[in-house]
Order: C-alpha cells, then structure tokens, then sequence
C-alpha cells in the first residue's frame, strides 16, 4: 500500500516470540492460554491471553528506498521459525541440539539479547551523547565551526539561512547541549542486522547447560527483555580489582559471566566460558537469582505462570512480584528506568 502513495498498515512487531512466551503460561486450550502481566505501571498484575502481549506498533519497521517496510520483521521471523523446534526440545526432553540446529539455536540467542527496547534505550542514549560531544567540539572555537560549515557543503548541504556560529552559541546558552533522538528505531534495526553477523559466534564459544528447576522450587520468569548477562559470582555488577576497574559491567569476553534466558516455567540455558555440565537440576535460591536477572532487566514487563513469582534482592533476601512492582514504578517515577 505504501508503494500507492497511502498511509502503510501498522503491524503488530513481538518483542517476545509467542513459542518462547507459551511455555510460561498456566493451564489451558492452546487457543486460550493466559499469563500473568507484571506491569511496571500498574499496582497489580493481570491474567493475559498470550495473543495479547508483547508486542509493539511497527517496532522493527524501516524506511529504506527498495526495501519492505517489515523487511527486518520478516528476518527475524525466519531466525524464530528456526528455533522454534530447538527451544521446544530443550523445554521438554533437556537437550541441547548439534550441528545447524545448534547454530540456529545461537542465532536465536544473540537476536533474544539485542532485540528487546532496553537495548534500544541504551543505544538511543549512546548516540545521543555522542552528537552532544561532537556538538561541543563544533562550537568550542568558531575555527572548528567554519570546519563544519565546510565539510557540510563539501558533501553538498548548502548553508542555512540565518545558522550562524554566533547564533548557535547563544541557542546553546538558552537550551543547553541536549539532543534528543525521537525515533531509534532506524538505528535499533540497521545494528540488529549488523550485530547478527558476529554475535552469533561468539555466544558458540559458550558452554551451554540447560537449568532444570527442582520440584520444590519456585517457577522461572520471563520479560521483556529476557536475555541476561551478569558476573556469574552475584546477579549485580561487582569490583573487577584485576581489571583495573570498579563495578565493571560484564561482557562476552569475559570469564566468570553468565548469559541467561529462561525458556520455560521449569527450564533455563546458562552459558559460560568456563566448564560445566550440560543438564543441571537447580535449587529454590538459584532459581530465584535468575529470577532476579530477568526482573532487573525488564523495562515495563514481567510475565509468569502465576499471579505472583519470588527472586533474590541485592542482599539475598527473598523478594515478590509486590515488591518488582513497587520498585519499578518508584525507578520509573524518578527516570531511573527507560
């Protein structure tokens, strides 16, 4: 319809693959299975048909000459169609797959830790701050302006009317160096595309276990931003004295980090660079440590089996989704939160 000249019809974009969200829902037809939504803006949590979560209006949609407005969805639609059968076989017979299907699982892995709007917060908040540095630096000297001025006629951007560095300074003096990125969804997509190029790779250097909760505990969670990374000693950051730095925040490269996605109500994948066993059954206190990770990284939603979940405090203290809630909207009340 857009190649017509007329307005193109929204599409719903998941956040969250509904064959990766169904294995947190309670009892029920498949046509009508419900999970509870934690949202971060309300007090209390509410029982939701699978269909009817997370998803977001034209979220991965692009504006790119020659190119569908959903071209991104429909790649992201082929990775999910992959993994969907890799994800069921680990949900219900505990095994990792081999050969392809292993790496059809990995590319699955790395769009489940980018794909999500806290990464796309993040990123909007990076180039934000880029463009306000290289809008310091344009204005520091009128000699660095003229530079500009320059080098934006020498790729063809003719001058504009009455933009003088006089003129931009005194805006700055009134408003101050705040530039704000009202759309990153061009950006968020173009380094999805990009980032699944190399990702992939390095979470196959990854010793993979899936997690199988004990019959005495508690159920795992999932989010909207499910896929974690952590230090493997705490589910916070922690003093890397090594490193030369403090409260260092973990990364592929590192040993002693942990990637987590909890996959079902009772199982989860942990990789590491260090060794470990393929199949492990975990107690009530790591299962709420994971829980942790997942709540932590939620932007506005967690998801669960049951009207409530638990998960472990920054002092191990055993907490409930009252408590997520609470947090959340105090955080989100006063910006901590995107």
């Amino acid at each position: 319809m857009s190649d017509l000249g007329m307005e193109p019809v929204a599409r719903k974009h998941h956040l969250n693959p509904r064959f990766l969200l169904s294995g947190f829902t309670g009892r029920g037809s498949k046509s009508q299975r419900t999970l509870w939504e934690f949202d971060a803006r309300r007090a209390s949590p509410q029982p939701r048909l699978l269909k009817d979560v997370a998803w977001e209006l034209d979220f991965y949609s692009i504006d790119v000459p020659g190119e569908r407005p959903d071209f991104v969805e429909r790649l992201l639609g082929k990775i999910e169609d992959l993994a969907a059968p890799e994800i069921r076989q680990v949900a219900s017979h505990h095994a990792l797959p081999t050969g392809q299907r292993y790496g059809n699982l990995t590319m699955f892995l790395a769009l489940m830790l980018i794909r999500g709007p806290r990464y796309r917060a993040i990123l909007k908040s990076y180039e934000e701050k880029k463009a306000e540095m290289h809008l310091q630096i344009a204005l520091a000297t009128p000699e660095n302006w003229a530079a500009v001025e320059a080098g934006m006629r020498a790729d063809g951007i003719p001058d504009q009317e009455g933009v003088t560095y006089e003129s931009m300074r005194r805006l700055i003096v009134q408003e101050g160096f705040d530039v704000t990125v009202t759309n990153a969804g061009p950006m968020h997509t173009k380094m999805i595309v990009d980032t699944l190029g190399w990702l992939p790779r390095e979470l196959r250097r990854r010793n993979w276990s899936v997690l199988i909760a004990d019959a005495d505990a508690p159920d795992f969670v999932t989010s909207d931003n499910s896929m974690t990374m952590v230090w493997a000693t705490d589910h916070r950051y922690i003093d890397r004295p090594e490193m030369g730095f403090a409260a260092m925040p973990p990364g592929l490269a590192y040993p002693g980090t942990e990637v987590t996605l909890p996959v079902h109500r009772r199982v989860a994948l942990v990789g590491t660079l260090e060794e470990t066993l393929p199949v492990k059954t975990v107690d009530k206190v790591t299962v709420m440590d994971i829980n942790a990770r997942t709540t932590d990284a939620a932007v506005m939603f967690v998801y669960a089996a049951e009207h409530d979940f638990v998960y472990l405090d920054h002092t191990g203290r055993e907490r409930h989704a009252a408590d997520w809630l609470i947090r959340r909207m105090s955080q989100r009340s006063a910006g901590a939160v995107p």
